[in-house]
């Protein structure tokens, strides 16, 4: 009777082993971390145009010389003389200075082969040869390179623009201008500006469409785009 009676805790014992295996399971290995991956910078962020101090009238003065050489001096008579902005949008700021040109140095200033673009801001043809004539008001704006903007020696790129000069000339954004003629600005995310001013009788705006410069009054504007064709837009590179 006693063998009978070991012989039934033999048989349970592996049951019972089991039971408690199942009641205290053994611990588990710490799981590893999953790896953090850095989020990719956002390409749509605008990045930020670096900041630079007010323009003096002796930064000025010094730019103009360092381009024209002479060939132009600044009209004191104007108000304001100059202004600084983003004109042609490439998120480095321009400088557009009003001046008269002189005259001994007339050829010069309309060589072929000069240091600048003479251009007329209000010609409907960007082919048209203009010419600087004495005692006539101009407006010459340096383009700007970088973060220095104008003020670097690496900023070269300058024109002298006839028929853009104006009273009560101001800096305003170019973006609306830039949807009327079907043109976009060189770079996205950057703020675009135009210089808004009244030539005569007529207030308007100057500003580069990718190309040149030109002048149009608010009424030509308001009529380029009661008739523009949103189907086929022309784009200016």
């Amino acid at each position: 009777m006693k063998t009978r009676h070991l012989s039934w805790l033999w048989l349970a014992l592996p049951i019972v082993i089991s039971l408690l295996a199942f009641r205290h399971p053994a611990p588990q290995q710490a799981k590893e971390a999953d790896p953090v991956v850095p989020a990719a910078p956002s390409t749509s962020a605008t990045q930020p145009v670096a900041k630079v101090p007010p323009a003096s009238l002796r930064e000025v003065r010094a730019a103009i010389a360092r381009i024209f050489a002479g060939a132009v001096q600044l009209d004191t008579a104007q108000a304001p003389i100059f202004i600084t902005a983003d004109l042609n949008c490439d998120g480095s700021e321009d400088l557009a200075a009003v001046v008269r040109p002189v005259s001994s140095r007339l050829a010069e200033l309309n060589s072929d082969v000069a240091n600048w673009i003479v251009q007329d801001a209000a010609s409907a043809a960007a082919s048209t040869r203009a010419n600087v004539q004495a005692g006539k008001k101009l407006l010459v704006v340096i383009h700007g390179y970088g973060a220095k903007g104008w003020r670097t020696s690496e900023a070269q790129q300058s024109y002298v623009v006839l028929n853009a000069v104006g009273q009560d000339m101001q800096a305003a954004p170019a973006v609306g201008l830039l949807a009327v003629m079907h043109a976009r600005p060189t770079t996205r995310g950057v703020r675009c500006e135009a210089l808004k001013e009244t030539i005569g009788v007529a207030p308007g705006y100057l500003f580069w469409d990718g190309a040149r410069y030109i002048w149009r009054a608010e009424t030509t504007l308001a009529r380029l785009h009661a008739q523009a064709s949103p189907r086929s837009p022309h784009t200016l590179q």
